[in-house]
């Protein structure tokens, strides 16, 4: 018996398309996050290549998250453009920091007395930003300082990041009631 195969059942035939795009999914792992979360690494800020040279002179000064990145840009930005070094430009910078700046804070709350007892001291947010003074018992957001408060903040800002080991991590209790450390 002798079986007979057929291999022309289907007859293939070249044709032509419009051009089309292919999406794969190559590079989502290294893609920008817009906008960026505190505990990012911070290669996620745009201008910030993963394992680049900004990427590797801002780890090895110890700023590993756009937190940590976000924290010195409010604390120091001459010392983070100097981390960065000459081969970022201000146009780079610009976008650096703009970027970084459309995060999405925590909540976390930080106060400062400069002195015992605890009348009068001043609110940071995650970031090391000023949210606002505490004196007499009485909350007073930034916005609503006189000219003469805002004088004597910004000698308590600076008194507050000198001495930052002495700021506490507000735990959601009242600010009036911190336990004397």
């Amino acid at each position: 018996m002798a079986s007979v195969l057929f291999f022309n059942l289907f007859r293939i035939r070249e044709a032509k398309t419009d051009a089309f795009t292919v999406k794969d999914h190559r590079g989502e792992l290294y893609k920008k996050h817009y906008p960026p979360a505190l505990n990012d690494e911070v290669w996620r800020l745009d201008k910030i290549g993963k394992d680049g040279s900004f990427h590797k002179r801002l780890n090895k000064a110890g700023i590993y998250t756009v937190e940590d990145f976000l924290r010195l840009v409010v604390r120091d930005p001459q010392k983070l453009r100097h981390i960065l070094g000459s081969g970022m430009s201000n146009k780079m910078w610009d976008v650096l920091e703009q970027h970084s700046k459309t995060c999405v804070l925590g909540g976390k709350l930080y106060v400062y007395y400069p002195d015992e007892p605890r009348n009068v001291g001043i609110i940071f947010n995650d970031i090391y930003e000023l949210s606002g003074l505490i004196a007499g018992g009485q909350y007073h957001s930034v916005d609503s300082l006189s000219d003469n408060q805002k004088v004597f903040v910004d000698t308590l800002v600076k008194k507050a990041y000198d001495n930052w080991t002495h700021v506490i991590e507000y735990d959601g209790f009242s600010i009036h009631h911190f336990h004397k450390s």
